[in-house]
This record gives structure tokens, sequence and C-alpha cells, in this order.
């Protein structure tokens, strides 16, 4: 059998060249699995599933001579996945623990929003530069400072917001650094809402990072902009969203257009406010249910 790797840069497939020309030097009976590497990205939306439908096909071998390795197991291919010894998300990781910190009551506060850039990307640019320029008197707003601009979407105008925490981008896989992700639990009494930004935000993906987990440990509620029916798949695993406290519309779509529907979401609120009240029970609940999964077996 035959391991081909997917490895990504920035917000694309960095070896494409290379697997192709792997896929196309094997036997059409030699077994492959596709690794994305652990992550969670949809195989349509980079591309991947087309080359490999393609390889597929010129080749002649059989689809069951593939399989894909691979978190987000909700896609639709023509391809088995390997079976995954954790779910398609963080939620199961132990590290996670490492975030719990006593629950926190959700009070009025100065800010009602709360931002927080890492890596650059082209979306989280997009929506760094709206919030400053239409929403900064609402949010408390922080972007992880780079040394060495590790992305080529490095923004000079995103870059100018500061970095809240003194954290560099590369602080998140420097294991002799302060964590990133927990040291912003600090500052979580400053503001009552979280505009989270997940990783992938399109195709067929649910992959939840420690993004979305911050703020359940943080005890805060969020606007997601993520993939199409993040929201939903969260409720399948359990939790509770927000749709009682203002629409989830936006849920049903993809970036750009997902983040315009947000935009409504935060100008109802910061005109009419919201249930204080029923946003504390709900994010009480997933708390103790965040607590929960983590204490289950899996295998």
């Amino acid at each position: 059998m035959t391991e081909v790797k997917i490895f990504l840069l920035a917000e694309g497939w960095k070896n494409s060249v290379e697997v192709i020309n792997k896929l196309y030097s094997l036997p059409t009976t030699e077994p492959v699995v596709i690794d994305t590497e652990n992550e969670g990205f949809s195989l349509k939306s980079l591309g991947v599933l087309q080359v490999i439908d393609r390889w597929v096909a010129d080749t002649g071998r059989s689809p069951d001579t593939v399989k894909i390795n691979t978190p987000n197991q909700i896609e639709k291919t023509n391809y088995e996945f390997v079976a995954q010894k954790k779910m398609s998300h963080f939620f199961l990781n132990k590290f996670v623990s490492k975030y719990f910190c006593p629950p926190r009551p959700l009070v009025p506060t100065e800010k009602l929003f709360g931002l927080f850039v890492g890596k650059y990307t082209r979306d989280r640019n997009t929506i760094a530069r709206d919030v400053v320029s239409e929403y900064k008197q609402n949010f408390l707003m922080s972007v992880m400072g780079s040394q060495h601009r590790p992305s080529p979407w490095w923004d000079p105008e995103v870059y100018a917001i500061g970095s809240i925490d003194n954290q560099l981008v590369h602080n998140q896989y420097n294991s002799s650094e302060p964590d990133t992700n927990r040291s912003l639990l600090q500052f979580y009494n400053q503001f009552e809402i979280e505009l989270v930004s997940e990783t992938f935000l399109y195709g067929q993906s649910f992959f939840p990072t420690e993004k979305t987990i911050r703020p359940m440990v943080g005890c805060r509620p969020m606007l997601i902009n993520g993939p199409v029916n993040f929201l939903d798949n969260l409720k399948q695993l359990g939790f509770r969203t927000f749709d009682q406290l203002w629409s989830e519309d936006y849920d049903r779509y993809e970036f750009p257009e997902r983040w315009n529907q947000i935009k409504l979401v935060i100008d109802q609120v910061i005109e009419h406010g919201y249930d204080r009240n029923l946003a504390n029970e709900i994010l009480q609940y997933n708390y103790k249910h965040l607590q929960q999964l983590m204490a289950r077996p899996h295998g």
C-alpha cells in the first residue's frame, strides 16, 4: 500500500504537482491511501478530489483501491474513508482540557464583540478590515504578530491592529512558547460575543478547531465564519447554538455572502441587544456538554 500525503500552503494545495506525478507512476493494482495530514479541508474545494477522479478514470483503476485518510468525513466521494480513531475535530483531543477554566457568567462589557486573528488568510483579512472600518468601537480586536510574515496573505493594514497578548504567529507551533489560545482567555471579561473565523470555509467540511472550542470554555456566544452547515453539524454533536438569540440563517451561506449575513446579525445586536440570561443558559449547557464529550472513552 502506498500513502500519498497532501500538504497545504496558506489556502492552497502546496504539493499538487508531486502528488499527480506520484499517482500516475503507481501500478493500477497498488492500493493507495490519500492522507490529508489531519487537516479537515474539503477535497473538492481544494481540487484534490477532481485530481483523484481524473487519475482513476485515466488509469482504469478500481475506486476500491483508493482510500482517503481525513478527519473531514462528511464529504461525498467515490472512495472509502480510513476509519478514524478519533472524531473529526478537536473536541476529543485531550490537550483541550488545558483550556478549561471556571465558567464565567456573561455580563455587559464595554465591547460587545471580540475578534482574534491568528494566521492571516484572504478571508480573515477581509473581515478584520471591515470590522476596523465599520465596527471598531464595538470590537475588542487582536491580531497575532509575525516576525517572518509566514503567509502570502500578510497584510500591513491588518498587522497594524496589534496583538493584545504580544504573541507571534509562530508561537502557535513552538512548544517552548506560551500557549497563544489559552492566553487569550484572560481577555474574555472584556467582550461578550466572539466572532470566530474557522480554518476551512469552503465546500463540504466540518473541522472545528481550538478557535471554536475557546469561546465554549470561555463561556462566550459565537458568530462563526465557517463552511455551510457548520452550526448544524455542531448541533448534531449535541451542542446548542444561538438561534434563539439572533438569526443563524448565515449558516446556509459560504464566504463571502456568509460574512455579509453575519454583519446583519452584528448590526441587529448593536441596535437591539440580545437576551443575556438565555445566552448564559446556552453557554453553561455547552460548557458541560464539552466536558462530557471529552470524558467519554474513544478508540
